[in-house]
């Protein structure tokens, strides 16, 4: 295994992935905090490993290949263009709960 892909916001899993020499892709959010994400981005240059952070629909290659082939004029100057994105939830996207009185992260759909 090569690749470790998370979906949650950064743990253990995240740090012993990248000690172990494995790349990480992470859903956002990437972390709880702001000192988290300091830490993991510390770690990837200590261990030299690639990290991405995103959505899975922006990291499809499709995308990418529909700006190349816009940005080399290969079809003209867009005119028009639609998009759609999908968060699988009548209540929209999810939030990330953090509780005062525990160190225990929960997730909570709103």
């Amino acid at each position: 295994m090569k690749l470790l892909a998370l979906f949650l916001p950064a743990c253990v899993s995240t740090t012993d992935a990248l000690h172990a020499g494995k790349d990480v892709y992470l859903q956002k959010p990437m972390t709880y905090t702001i000192e988290e994400a300091r830490d993991i981005a510390a770690l990837v240059e200590k261990t030299k490993r690639v990290l991405q952070v995103g959505s899975q629909h922006t990291s499809d290659l499709r995308y990418h290949r529909a700006k190349e082939v816009i940005g080399k004029g290969w079809i003209g100057a867009p005119l028009w263009v639609q998009g759609a994105y999908s968060r699988n939830s009548i209540h929209g996207e999810w939030k990330v709960i953090r509780h005062r009185r525990s160190a225990r992260h929960t997730s909570k759909r709103t």
